[in-house]
């Protein structure tokens, strides 16, 4: 909607430029405050912070829809084996 009420004048490289030169520059406790990246963790550690028994039970729920769709996955790969040598 900006883009078609500003025209050209919207979303302009300089703009852009000024942006990163105000976070990077003017604001860099918000890359020392961001939170950290999941995947750091180990898959042990994510279990430990998630201790409570509704998180363990959408966990084990997230685990058995996994196994599920892997299940899937392998049969679908399999027909498509079997009907390419045909």
């Amino acid at each position: 909607m900006m883009k078609l009420r500003y025209g050209e004048r919207f979303a302009t490289q300089a703009g852009s430029i000024w942006r990163l030169l105000f976070v990077f520059a003017l604001m860099p406790w918000l890359r020392k405050y961001r939170i950290p990246d999941t995947a750091d963790f180990d898959e042990k550690e994510i279990l430990d912070l998630l201790r409570n028994s509704s998180s363990m039970n959408y966990v084990s729920k997230l685990e058995a829809e996994n196994k599920a769709l892997k299940m899937e996955n392998n049969s679908l790969k399999d027909e498509i084996t079997e009907l390419t040598s045909e």
